[in-house]
């Protein structure tokens, strides 16, 4: 599992809040409209991988998401229809060797807010 609130992300105008049902105990929010996060991964091998994103959102919101140098993967979230109730979605990924980032952002509009990500 993977803190999306761990100090060692990179935030560009995101924040984190306490949240109580998330795994972490915090969530990471005012994703979107610009801001983005990002997060460094190290992968001992490379190949396919499941990336599994929990988040919280009150409706559904776009996310896009970046691994490494990968084209933007363009999902439509649907929330749960509540800010304490985590929902996942597993995106198939393909992780090089080595150290990477995913950069979980959208452009101009609110995406959800994000708990974890787990990579399995």
């Amino acid at each position: 599992m993977i803190a999306v609130a761990d100090p060692g992300n990179e935030r560009h105008g995101v924040e984190t809040t306490a949240c109580p049902t998330c795994a972490s105990g915090s969530r990471v929010q005012y994703v979107g409209q610009g801001h983005a996060l990002v997060v460094p991964i190290t992968s001992p091998v490379a190949g396919r991988r499941t990336l599994t994103i929990v988040y919280e959102s009150n409706g559904s919101r776009p996310l896009h998401v970046i691994v490494g140098d990968q084209p933007t993967v363009q999902l439509s979230l649907p929330g749960r229809g509540s800010w304490t109730e985590p929902a996942r979605v597993e995106l198939p990924i393909d992780l090089p060797a080595g150290d990477t980032v995913i950069r979980l952002f959208h452009p101009d509009r609110p995406a959800p807010d994000l708990d974890q990500l787990i990579i399995a």
